[in-house]
């Protein structure tokens, strides 16, 4: 309808595969690189790659909203593929969670769990796995980021404190999903793209941030 009313239409984080198709929306600009549609199939299809039939589902509803939404699409595949999923939900900012009693319902249902959290949850996490022995191989916890920024945190070992060599050794359980490396697919356009953006949102008062006090979220268009 759009296209057939010629009207302009911008949409961000939510997308569909149909707005990449020029043909078909020839109005649409999306700011998304990926369909958001193919959130839950990143992690199915890794499930399904590595012939795991079962999977522990652990979600913090107080991080990053992308945490939140990617593990609700997910479930909801797995569910339609018939894959066996345990989910469990709790919110850090609330309190403290039962780590060694997570793990043991987790050792009870699967070896595989996807972690819907950001690096401070995943850090206590392989913590008490580790002192529990559950990252020797036997287990796999699979972490994700949609991109590098620091909205999302720093994933990795270092933290500075006593238990950084042991989180190192935790790391080796863990499979990171990015769902874009920007680095990888950057060309001399979208660098280009990238520097008038970030001009813009520190210096148009369209942008309604001329006092900048973080990086734009977004690094490039889709």
């Amino acid at each position: 309808m759009a296209a057939g009313w010629n009207i302009l239409l911008i949409t961000t984080t939510s997308s569909d595969v149909i707005i990449k198709d020029k043909d078909k929306s020839p109005t649409w600009i999306n700011t998304n690189q990926y369909p958001s549609l193919y959130y839950g199939e990143s992690f199915y299809q890794l499930l399904k790659m590595n012939n795991w039939t079962s999977v522990f589902v652990f979600t913090d509803e107080s991080a990053v909203v992308y945490y939140s939404f990617v593990s609700r699409q997910t479930l909801s595949l797995l569910k339609l593929k018939h894959v066996h999923a345990t989910s469990v939900t709790y919110s850090s900012k609330i309190g403290e969670l039962n780590f060694d009693g997570l793990l043991e319902e987790f050792s009870r249902r699967s070896r595989i769990m996807l972690v819907f959290a950001q690096p401070p949850q995943l850090r206590k996490l392989l913590l008490a796995a580790h002192s529990k022995n559950m990252t020797n191989g036997e287990h796999v916890y699979i972490a994700t980021q949609p991109f590098d920024h620091k909205i999302f945190g720093n994933f990795t070992w270092k933290s500075g404190d006593e238990s950084d060599e042991t989180v190192r050794e935790a790391y080796a359980s863990v499979f990171f999903v990015v769902m874009i490396d920007l680095k990888r697919h950057q060309t001399s356009e979208r660098e280009i793209l990238t520097r008038k953006w970030i001009s813009s949102y520190r210096t148009n008062p369209f942008f309604n941030n001329t006092d900048l006090h973080d990086q734009p979220v977004r690094k490039a268009f889709g």
